[in-house]
């Protein structure tokens, strides 16, 4: 019998008492969302060279690794993008790093 009377007191107790979630905007850089290579694809740096040619090693160097290397840099431009949001996000506690 007691149950059955404070059953419902219970659920209106429950009912008045909604958790409040106060959203905060992430203000996340686009870059952030940006992979650096999409999934599927490679960097798309390519050597045209003759394999078998002794010279073309040589030549790798400074073509390919050029080219990843500003690969690199956009990718480290979109890390530092996603580590100042992440970083805002903590100082709001909306996380915890």
């Amino acid at each position: 019998m007691l149950l059955r009377q404070t059953l419902p007191v219970a659920a209106l107790l429950l009912a008045g008492c909604t958790q409040h979630l106060h959203r905060v905007p992430a203000q996340c850089d686009a870059m952030c969302f940006r992979p650096c290579i999409e999934a599927g694809e490679d960097t798309g740096v390519r050597v045209t060279a003759d394999p078998a040619a002794a010279d073309a090693w040589d030549n790798i160097g400074g073509d390919v690794v050029g080219q990843l290397a500003d690969k690199l840099r956009t990718c480290d431009v979109r890390r530092k993008a996603c580590e100042q949001c992440l970083r805002r996000l903590d100082a709001t506690n909306v996380i915890q790093l």
